[in-house]
């Protein structure tokens, strides 16, 4: 009987994973290219973190799935919130007739209607859903059998500037993926009649975050002294996942169709203008002053506009906040955050609990009761630094709502907001003055523009029921740290939190029995869960977005699977 393997390199760029199949950093990669089939895909352009896998795992366009996103804003209270993943329907949850194990999935949720072995969190990044398994105990097995991963949130420092962090960082990823095929092993011993196997290898998606600068020429940072411990990082942990792919496909039944795939890929992250730059310049435009310290702007400039670098002991939350100022409490606090020594001592005398370090290791939590409804928790973003400026939203006009990467603006619109200043008719005007106001926000560094594209996500009706929290999202050029506005002025230049964001775009590798080799070029990233189900021997659903790709995929003389 056949089966499907798919296999997720979360966040793994196209063109650098072409780089290292080429020069042998990653031969199992280039070997099912050479093989079999592969195309290029194409996701959304708008919430390029949020909805790629929400999308892939339900097989639906984020406006049929009321934008899900972990990251929502409560007009009633101007409070923003990480929530659980939406527990949509998968599209692998194939009823008896198909039995599936769902491995470690990026924002995936245990559901009842699946048939099989379903594990989350075991050291997916970002999972957004505890650690649980279906039936109950299976992850504790895997943990005390084959051991947790490492790496299992102790990847979300923003230590790029830290080379022993680094170093860390990449062992603890290289350690959590040479495990993950003992894991898919002893699942597919515990289900020996699985039709469908899904998995993912996101340790290059952690990588990127912290590393992206080793690797990207076009990266501010990539000339620093700090890059060559990125690059070596990018590199070892590519070449551990592609090892892990290759022990993978060995032990599947020669009667698999193994698919290698990425929704999204990296680029130089642009989440520090999302977080802190454009927050700021809001801010000093509606009120006239900022909350946030520059360093001396015209000393920068003398020297050549170089990145700040923090120290490799540095938290890059600590240099950001001691420069943040919204009350006499902030500015007292603030003198004593930008003398370490002074700082401890009052914490000391305090007795308060020493402050997370760069580098400190979280416990790996144990399994966990799958909860009756994940989204019901909500968590205030105090980690953010745009959530520091909500006191001030409901007298602005619009403000910048906490996220990553693209930017997303919310205007503040009577009848919706609780303390709405917007008239509904002014709403269009009022995209427009954003939006024209952006349009003169320069790179501080490079003098051109630094605004790219805006994507509208309520151009018709601002008071609709569901939909995107954010009123317009805005795509930006490069990786600014500093900003300027002809009559605002300048805001930075601030260190980068991360250097790595994704892109909208991904790719496919197809192999096994009956895949013909061939290019298929780009394709929709909708059309992979029906593809999965058509070589599965599952007839695709109306339900589903995308087509699939299955009979361009197999021979002709090849049989259908199933």
């Amino acid at each position: 009987m056949a089966r499907v393997a798919a296999v997720a390199l979360d966040a793994a760029e196209w063109w650098l994973v072409q780089r290292l199949m080429e020069d042998g950093t990653m031969p199992n990669l280039a070997r099912m290219r050479h093989e079999g089939a592969s195309c290029r895909l194409q996701n959304v352009a708008a919430y390029r973190s949020e909805l790629a896998w929400p999308q892939f795992l339900s097989g639906k366009r984020g406006e049929d799935l009321d934008y899900p996103t972990y990251l929502v804003f409560d007009p009633a209270t101007y409070e923003s919130y990480a929530v659980g993943v939406e527990e949509s329907r998968p599209f692998y949850a194939l009823g008896p007739a198909r039995k599936v194990i769902a491995f470690d999935l990026i924002h995936s949720a245990i559901s009842a209607e699946v048939d099989g072995l379903q594990v989350t969190a075991w050291g997916a990044h970002s999972p957004q859903y505890p650690r649980a398994s279906r039936p109950k105990g299976l992850l504790t097995e895997i943990d005390r059998e084959v051991g947790p991963h490492p790496a299992f949130d102790n990847d979300l420092d923003s230590g790029w500037y830290a080379p022993a962090y680094v170093r860390q960082l990449t062992r603890l990823l290289e350690e959590g993926v040479q495990r993950r095929p003992a894991a898919l092993a002893l699942l597919q011993e515990r289900l020996a009649d699985w039709d469908l196997l899904l998995t993912c290898m996101s340790e290059i998606h952690s990588a990127a975050h912290h590393c992206w600068h080793g690797v990207d020429e076009s990266h501010p940072l990539h000339d620093e002294p700090v890059a060559a411990s990125a690059r070596a990082a990018v590199l070892d942990v590519c070449r551990a996942v592609d090892a892990a792919v290759g022990e993978v496909a060995a032990g599947l039944p020669d009667d698999t169709v193994l698919v290698v795939f990425a929704l999204h890929g990296a680029q130089p992250a642009d989440d520090l203008i999302s977080m802190l730059l454009l927050p700021e310049l809001f801010h000093r435009r509606h009120f006239g002053s900022g909350l946030l310290q520059d360093p001396d702007q015209e000393a920068w400039r003398r020297r050549g506009c170089p990145p700040v670098v923090l120290g490799e002991r540095d938290m890059w939350w600590d240099y950001v906040r001691a420069r943040f100022a919204a009350t006499p409490r902030d500015r007292t606090l603030n003198v004593l955050r930008r003398r370490p020594a002074l700082y401890e001592a009052a914490r000391r005398l305090a007795r308060r609990p020493r402050a997370h370090r760069l580098g400190d290791l979280n416990p790996i939590p144990p399994e966990s009761d799958p909860p009756e409804r994940n989204a019901a928790e909500q968590i205030p973003l105090d980690w953010s630094p745009a959530r520091w400026y909500r006191p001030y939203w409901p007298s602005m006009r619009a403000f910048v709502l906490p996220t990553f990467t693209d930017t997303h603006i919310r205007i503040n619109v009577r009848g919706r907001e609780r303390d709405g200043i917007v008239e509904v008719e002014e709403y269009g005007a009022a995209c427009d003055e954003v939006v024209a106001f952006m349009r003169e926000v320069r790179d501080a560094r490079t003098g051109k523009a630094a605004l790219a594209d805006v994507i509208p996500l309520r151009p018709d009706d601002p008071l609709s029921e569901g939909g995107p929290d954010a009123d317009l999202l805005l795509v930006w050029e490069g990786a600014p740290d500093a900003i300027t506005h002809p009559e605002v002025g300048t805001v930075g230049p601030f260190p980068h939190a991360r250097t790595g964001a994704h892109t909208s775009h991904g790719f496919a590798l197809f192999s096994g029995p009956g895949v013909e080799r061939r290019d298929l070029g780009t394709r929709s990233a909708f059309d992979l869960p029906p593809t999965i189900l058509d070589l599965v021997g599952v007839g695709p659903t109306e339900e589903l977005a995308g087509e699939s790709l299955a009979g361009e995929l197999l021979t002709a003389a090849a049989p259908r699977l199933g």
